[in-house]
């Protein structure tokens, strides 16, 4: 993620690192916020509340699935 931890609304980019993304089937990114989005390979988010969120990208291809996932800390101002 572009921050890990700042205030309310915070808004994060993430980036997918693995390389390529040849032979992905399905991928999808969690927010832990409730907000998903599945078309989405470096996507910008909006956390309107404070909290600790768990962010998860989780990538299918024809080998298995993998699953990434960080913490973003929103603090009220």
């Amino acid at each position: 993620p572009s921050v890990s931890s700042g205030y309310a609304p915070l808004r994060v980019t993430f980036t997918y690192t693995g390389g390529s993304t040849a032979g992905v089937i399905a991928h999808k990114w969690t927010y832990g916020d409730g907000a998903t989005c599945q078309t989405c390979w470096h996507p910008s988010h909006k956390y309107t509340k404070p909290g600790k969120y768990k962010a998860t990208l989780t990538i299918r291809t024809a080998a298995g699935t993998s699953t990434k996932s960080c913490y973003i800390t929103v603090k009220k101002r």
